[in-house]
């Protein structure tokens, strides 16, 4: 049987003494589980090929939010996103590229993307 990941949250308030526990508690299963080769995650600087974004997880690589995203591509302040269908999604290799050219507004980055 194949390693499963177990994820969970829980907000408690509690003293210092239990919360002390609590961790102590954690580690120690944590300490008596078997360890299993995990695969690294991709990340965006691995290059396979054109890559999409939708516009959270866009809003995350520009460490903004999403609605902040929205006003500066509705307002021309960015580069457009890409239409497919309903579906919204933007071009990692072109916000990094945008990013590195400092930023510039949609009619100066596509004067930079021409005489590129």
């Amino acid at each position: 049987m194949p390693p499963q990941v177990l994820q969970f949250r829980v907000d408690l308030v509690v003293s210092d003494e239990v919360m002390d526990r609590l961790v102590s508690i954690a580690t120690e299963i944590i300490r008596q589980l078997p360890l299993h080769s995990v695969p690294p995650a991709p990340t965006l600087k691995q290059d396979n090929g054109p890559r999409f974004l939708t516009s959270p997880d866009a809003a995350k690589l520009l460490n903004i939010s999403v609605r902040a995203m929205l006003r500066l591509a509705e307002h021309g302040k960015m580069p457009q996103p890409i239409r497919l269908g309903h579906s919204v999604r933007w071009s990692v290799e072109e916000l990094k590229a945008w990013m590195e050219a400092g930023a510039p507004n949609t009619a100066d980055w596509r004067a930079l993307k021409k005489g590129s």
